[in-house]
């Protein structure tokens, strides 16, 4: 699984954030603004263009998980894309590795941990230092699965992955993990087949380019 980071969005020049929206698809393009979110959306759709190596058409499964979609457009290749308030992460993974799932999360402060300890199991909230890591690894697995917290996706709080809390790779309801500290935030990937991540931090230069990565 090739993994590709960019660090720190909310710095994106607006005449960069202009040139990224040049080369999106309509679908992807509507409704951007020169909001931190678009530039999160617009810098993870050039860094998924550059992984593939061509600008891809993006429809969505009946949960919203965005695949490669345009007729003629190879189909050898399923992906993922996360972004927090700070950090955008684009999955890639050929055919022989199946569907999988990313995350990415600043690291979750006190007052906000309260809000989302419904999302976590008693044994996790007794690890609070690891917080950004349980919630990226729920949330990449419910990615993996293609449903997101919808049903029939079990509640968050009963995908408990405290056990694993120093762990940075292993495997859990029949998928495989992988999970990593950045500075400011915390990354995880899961895939439905063992795989060896290969990560590369995007500059802006090559955001701003048109070459494949």
């Amino acid at each position: 699984m090739k993994i590709f980071i960019y660090a720190n969005y909310p710095s994106i020049s607006n005449s960069v954030y202009l040139n990224l929206i040049c080369g999106l698809p309509p679908e992807i393009k509507a409704g951007l603004g020169p909001s931190a979110g678009g530039k999160a959306k617009a810098a993870a759709y050039r860094m998924l263009s550059g992984a593939l190596g061509f600008t891809p058409s993006i429809s969505r499964n009946a949960y919203g998980k965005p695949f490669l979609s345009k007729e003629g457009d190879p189909q050898s290749a399923f992906f993922n894309i996360s972004h927090s308030k700070t950090a955008v992460a684009v999955a890639v993974e050929d055919e022989t590795g199946g569907e999988i799932g990313v995350d990415v999360e600043d690291f979750i402060p006190e007052q906000r941990l309260k809000s989302l300890k419904k999302a976590f199991s008693s044994k996790e909230m007794r690890r609070k230092d690891y917080a950004a890591k349980f919630w990226t690894l729920k949330e990449s697995y419910l990615k993996c699965l293609g449903t997101g917290f919808s049903p029939p996706a079990p509640p968050p709080a009963k995908i408990d992955f405290s056990a694993y809390a120093p762990f940075q790779t292993f495997s859990s309801y029949d998928k495989y993990f992988f999970s990593m500290e950045f500075k400011g935030f915390h990354l995880s990937a899961c895939a439905g087949k063992p795989f060896k991540p290969l990560m590369r931090m995007i500059n802006e230069a090559e955001l701003n380019s048109n070459n494949s990565f």
